[in-house]
């Protein structure tokens, strides 16, 4: 099937005036079912003036990319700069979007085995803990924040053991830890200072089966334990608008926690 690609770049022209918007924020994407035909059709949009604002995928990698963005919680925005990355000169902008994608598709915590999950939900191992202002948080001592990610689920594993779970050893101690909660919540929502950071199978570790929580020993991670009572849950959490999501280790310290307003002033 023939497509005039300047008949669309017109269109994409035209519609942008019309809307008032920069040609910048409008684009065309061709959606092929028969991926034998995407390299001619591709040849056509490369040859074309409107290189820049047309993108050609198969069905197969778009429905895969519906399912990446999914699982790393990319937003409209991070997908679009994914189909068309009209800054081609910050190649940093392109990594920091697969970096995003490899961590969410590495996780920290992994489901549960079988059964598991029943224990968990048990009302005495999942209390929530004390809520805590910003403004208690400025009045505490400063230090590195390492914050970790978790899906919504996976909370109750902190809250029943008081630790998290599992880590590659971070590059520097830090003194407190901070859980980011993903979809629906898309929010960092508790801090806790670390007393420990240990072999997940030490005799002193609170997760007396860490296989049953998708622990591998051949990955040599750790899992920090949090000082008793610390654990506390942010009376306004920070929420997470445009910026990538924090999937995997982030650093930052209390002090900018305690002064943000959302999520995207510390990540950006």
């Amino acid at each position: 099937m023939a497509h005039d690609v300047n008949q669309l770049g017109e269109y994409l022209e035209s519609l942008s005036k019309e809307k008032n918007l920069s040609i910048e924020r409008v684009f065309g994407l061709y959606v092929v079912g028969d991926e034998s035909n995407i390299r001619a059709l591709a040849d056509q949009v490369r040859g074309s003036k409107y290189s820049h604002f047309i993108r050609v995928i198969s069905v197969d990698n778009l429905l895969k990319l519906a399912e990446m963005a999914e699982k790393a919680e990319l937003k409209t925005s991070h997908v679009y700069r994914l189909l068309i990355p009209i800054d081609s000169v910050n190649a940093g902008e392109l990594i920091k979007l697969i970096e995003v994608i490899i961590e969410a598709h590495r996780g920290e915590l992994t489901q549960p085995k079988p059964g598991v999950e029943e224990s968990i939900l048990a009302e005495d191992f999942v209390k929530e803990p004390d809520v805590v202002r910003m403004e208690e948080l400025k009045k505490m001592e400063d230090g590195a924040v390492l914050i970790c990610s978790s899906r919504s689920e996976n909370v109750k594993f902190l809250l029943k053991f008081n630790a998290w779970g599992f880590i590659r050893q971070p590059r520097k101690m830090p003194r407190y830890f901070a859980l980011y909660v993903g979809r629906p919540r898309s929010q960092l929502e508790y801090i806790g200072e670390i007393d420990r950071i240990i072999d997940p199978k030490d005799p002193a570790s609170p997760v007396s089966n860490p296989e049953d929580y998708g622990y591998d020993p051949s990955e040599n991670k750790k899992l920090i334990v949090l000082k008793d009572g610390s654990l506390r849950k942010l009376a306004s959490p920070l929420k997470l608008e445009n910026a990538f999501p924090p999937l995997g280790p982030r650093y930052t310290t209390l002090r900018k926690i305690a002064n943000a307003k959302i999520l995207d002033d510390i990540l950006s």
